[in-house]
């Protein structure tokens, strides 16, 4: 079995690797980019609700008046926040990259500044808080917003510690281990400090 998913798992690399991957036009890259986009923020939430409206359907933990609209104020600042953080990191690997998030379109060239000087995957982080704050936002169900959570970051997770970084590190070599040893994988706390900090991301020329 062990073999088995060795196999698959490096048919899946060897796929997805940069150097077999079709180069794209600038149009083509941004209809790639759009569809994505529209899958990730619009599509993605509804599955997402119906899963949890599956699982828990009809109910709900009692919050008070006051407890209730905290949550709504609370998920309405972090779908925002979330759609800021994932268009910020679109925005680096358009410019800084000269690609996107899209499977078919990737960035050519390792990005390493803004959101991604703090994580190596903040789009991943505004992608779970977007979701998470709609998710409530819409169901006004506390166990749908921690369902949600659960279910986007367990897979996240995996698919960036078992296909993404491997990709990364045959794609960018030496200069994708210096970026990794420097940078916290997702939440930016611990030891190792960002390779460029807030103020100079926004007053940068």
């Amino acid at each position: 079995m062990k073999q088995l998913f060795s196999g698959f798992h490096e048919r899946v690399i060897l796929f997805l690797s940069q150097k077999h991957r079709q180069k794209m036009t600038g149009w083509a890259k941004a209809g790639s980019c759009a569809f994505e986009s529209v899958f990730y923020l619009f599509i993605v939430p509804v599955i997402l609700l119906m899963i949890g409206n599956i699982i828990f359907p009809g109910t709900s933990v009692s919050l008070s008046d006051g407890s209730f609209r905290f949550m709504m104020i609370f998920s309405i600042l972090a779908a925002l926040y979330g759609l800021l953080l994932m268009a910020l990191c679109m925005r680096e690997l358009w410019i800084y990259g000269s690609g996107s998030a899209a499977v078919n379109a990737p960035p050519q060239k390792l990005v390493t500044t803004g959101p991604y000087s703090l994580s190596r995957n903040p789009l991943v982080i505004g992608n779970l808080i977007y979701y998470a704050g709609i998710a409530f936002l819409i169901s006004g169900s506390l166990e749908i917003f921690l369902l949600t959570v659960v279910i986007t970051s367990v897979p996240a997770y995996f698919y960036h510690k078992y296909f993404e970084e491997p990709e990364l590190e045959k794609a960018f070599g030496d200069e994708y281990a210096d970026y990794k040893s420097r940078v916290p994988g997702l939440i930016p706390i611990g030891e190792k400090k960002p390779i460029q900090n807030l103020k100079q991301y926004f007053f940068r020329k």
